[in-house]
């Protein structure tokens, strides 16, 4: 059951047991009712001031049975209980305020509150504007002048409030539901980092905050796509921070930055290309190379192959034609990929019976030619006569072609004569022939005699005495893994090639003895032919060395590591056009 009150106004509203006291009774026996159930008020047709004050003494809720009650009654009902203005339909000035001197969130309870009361309301407590359904402009920056913070109650702040507001703190913009591009600039103007609070940004508020900081892109959820490419142009890897970046946005990046492309999923072909173009190494980042940019790459550098996770068989094959050894970097080559690199070894046309784990021993024989070569490499360097030359050229041809013939007879092999000879492509080299006549020392050759296998070693001695060393030395011989120059812990390493006379070096690497690793040396298009032991000596001790092009132009050159070894890289152009080509 409800309280005896409730029970009384659900009879009113019933008009049960209502009595009508017009013309019925006096005055005098109304007060004795109204004192009894200040609710019978509402069974009396134009009561009197008297009884409405009666009644709203004895309860305040009770002015809401009350048709036109006078101001003086309306003052009484909300002294006792202000809450009772939500019964009144137009309280006058000042009831209003009198309701809300009493109690300021009763302001929630007036329709349409007068602008002195509003104003009234929220010199006293700013948060009450949250029960103001429209505030005045007045209003607002009064309570806003006092709480800065109190904004998020304010639907629809005019833009003047929302730039005092902001001049306090540039913060308050995440209460602004619909800030104006004027609030916005300010805000980011006074901190930069207000811009994560504002959740649509004009292209011009976004471009200024970039300009301030590209790295607060993180907090634009759909930037313009210009505001994309400013943020490129100044860092190519924040390419990670913008979500469903197209593909020009993308290649820019790694024209900028050929190594951003690590940081962009599902790349597009043009993107990859654009990548390897510049930097074939950022192939390794590419999860899923096209087939074009396979052949790209290998093309520059067939020893990228090894970092093709599931190349295709055209990439093989050309890795292959370019170096048969290069089977060595390829897991689970094709049969025809296999073929390929013995016709290359061979120089025949090969049938192979791949039902012999052919694999397993194509690698074994790649292998052990390699190991001949080790050794071969490794003796030449001591040898200073002709003669000593000639006899270890002598003994590296009979070992390859021992092994060789071991192999095809292993394997079970028919071969055919090769329609043509084999001709490898190899990398571009580095001429630097004086530091090779350099390394090719006067020292006599007291033993050479090998590490390699038993099946070697047995017969390395004889053999090299028994050739004829008056045989014409092969064209195009090359010595592998030569130590070049040392300063430091830094060791530059090459491959040197002879050809007919001419000198060249070239699958450049750094030895760095305090971390024990060799990582490949990209010259970035910089040109070291013709430079001195000692201008060599300074990169490697990490010295920057002036040089001049053919062209005059003077430059630093410096070596720096990168994210894949070492790279030269211009410092600075001392002279001379900014465009010129270094050639150094």
């Amino acid at each position: 059951m409800g309280t005896l009150k409730e029970t009384l106004q659900n009879m009113i509203s019933s008009n049960q047991q209502v009595m009508m006291y017009n013309a019925l009774i006096n005055e005098e026996q109304a007060i004795k009712h109204i004192k009894f159930n200040p609710y019978t008020i509402k069974g009396i047709e134009n009561p009197s001031e008297y009884l409405q004050l009666i009644a709203v003494q004895r309860d305040p809720d009770a002015i809401r049975y009350i048709t036109n009650p006078t101001e003086k009654t309306q003052l009484e009902a909300v002294q006792r209980h202000p809450q009772s203005i939500k019964y009144i339909s137009n309280p006058s000035k000042k009831v209003q305020l009198t309701t809300i001197r009493k109690d300021p969130s009763a302001i929630q309870y007036i329709v349409n509150p007068l602008e002195k009361v509003q104003m009234e309301v929220v010199r006293q407590n700013p948060y009450m504007i949250k029960h103001i359904a429209n505030p005045s402009e007045n209003v607002q920056r009064l309570a806003i002048k006092k709480i800065p913070y109190v904004i998020r109650y304010i639907n629809n702040p005019t833009e003047k409030v929302q730039l005092e507001t902001i001049k306090k703190n540039p913060t308050v913009i995440q209460y602004i539901e619909h800030p104006s591009e004027k609030a916005q600039m300010l805000a980011i103007k006074k901190e930069a980092d207000a811009i994560r609070y504002i959740k649509e940004p004009s292209e011009i508020v976004q471009m200024e905050v970039i300009k301030q900081n590209p790295y607060l892109i993180a907090y634009i959820k759909e930037p313009s796509e210009m505001v994309q490419m400013e943020v490129i142009e100044r860092s190519p890897y924040l390419i990670t921070e913008i979500s469903n970046s197209c593909e020009a946005i993308q290649t820019m990046a790694v024209e900028k930055n050929p190594y951003a492309i690590m940081d962009i999923q599902n790349s597009t072909e043009m993107v990859q290309m654009a990548a390897v173009q510049k930097v074939p190494y950022t192939i390794k980042y590419i999860k899923e190379p096209s087939e074009t940019v396979q052949m790209e790459v290998i093309k520059q550098n067939p020893y990228l192959i090894g970092e093709i996770s599931n190349p295709c068989e055209k990439a093989q094959l050309m890795a292959v034609q370019k170096n048969p050894e290069l089977i060595l970097q390829i897991n689970n080559p094709s049969e025809e990929v296999q073929s390929e690199a013995i016709r290359r070894l061979y120089k025949e046309e090969i049938a192979i019976d791949f039902s012999q784990n052919s694999g397993e021993k194509i690698n074994n024989l790649i292998k052990s030619l390699n190991e001949v070569e080790e050794t071969y490499e490794k003796r030449m360097l001591n040898l200073n006569t002709d003669y000593d030359q000639k006899r270890m050229e002598d003994w590296r041809h009979s070992q390859r072609q021992e092994i060789l013939d071991h192999f095809k007879e292993e394997i079970e092999l028919k071969a055919t004569e090769f329609d043509s000879e084999m001709h490898m492509e190899g990398s571009d080299g580095v001429t630097l022939e004086d530091t090779l006549i350099e390394m090719t020392s006067n020292e006599e050759v007291k033993d050479i005699e090998t590490d390699k296998p038993v099946s070697i070693e047995e017969k390395e001695n004889t053999e090299i005495l028994t050739q004829d060393h008056e045989a014409e030395i092969t064209s195009n011989e090359s010595i592998k893994d030569v130590e070049i120059e040392t300063s430091g812990s830094r060791t530059l390493i090459g491959d040197i090639t002879e050809d007919n006379g001419a000198v060249s070096i070239s699958n450049l690497r750094i030895k760095d003895a305090t971390t024990g690793k060799i990582e490949q040396l990209q010259s970035n298009g910089i040109d070291l032919s013709n430079q001195s032991s000692e201008t060599i000596k300074k990169l490697l001790s990490g010295q920057k060395v002036e040089t001049t092009s053919i062209n005059g132009i003077s430059n630093l050159i410096g070596l720096n590591k990168t994210p894949l070894g070492w790279g030269l890289t211009i410092s600075k152009q001392l002279y001379g056009m900014a465009e010129a080509s270094a050639e150094i």
